[in-house]
């Protein structure tokens, strides 16, 4: 059980600001900031658009789908290249994505706690679900 000084203590209620002892966190745990996906959508201005991005499960995954030929409403390339680039994805990544054929199937990686899977196809566009693992 940790204690706390009574010099402390009093220095807490003097200043009228809460105290956090030695090995504690001083700021908000990142269970209570906002999910990164929707940092993310905020970032790249996505968080108005909803064709094409799917927001889910309290912010542990996040479904991007581009255009393609037979599918008109999406995300541009761009518009998900903002996302990966504001999620720290490294350029490998990003290239095994953009050198998807509809030939390969699915596809998948993870880096600093998300998972990435998707598929490629002209007619349907890119899908890309990510999932949050922290947030599981």
């Amino acid at each position: 059980m940790k204690t706390l000084s009574i010099p402390l203590i009093a220095a807490c209620v003097l200043s009228l600001t809460a105290c956090a002892t030695p090995g504690d966190a001083a700021s908000t745990s990142s269970a209570d900031s906002e999910p990164r996906f929707m940092s993310a959508l905020h970032a790249c201005d996505l968080i108005t658009t909803s064709d094409g991005v799917e927001y889910a499960d309290d912010g542990a995954t996040l479904i991007l789908s581009t255009v393609g030929k037979e599918n008109f409403t999406g995300l541009d390339w761009t518009n998900v290249e903002c996302v990966l680039d504001d999620l720290d994805v490294s350029a490998a990544t990003k290239n095994l994505i953009g050198e998807t054929r509809a030939l390969d199937g699915r596809e998948d990686d993870d880096w600093d706690g998300i998972k990435a899977s998707w598929t490629y196809h002209p007619d349907a566009g890119l899908n890309i679900t990510l999932q949050d693992k922290r947030r599981d």
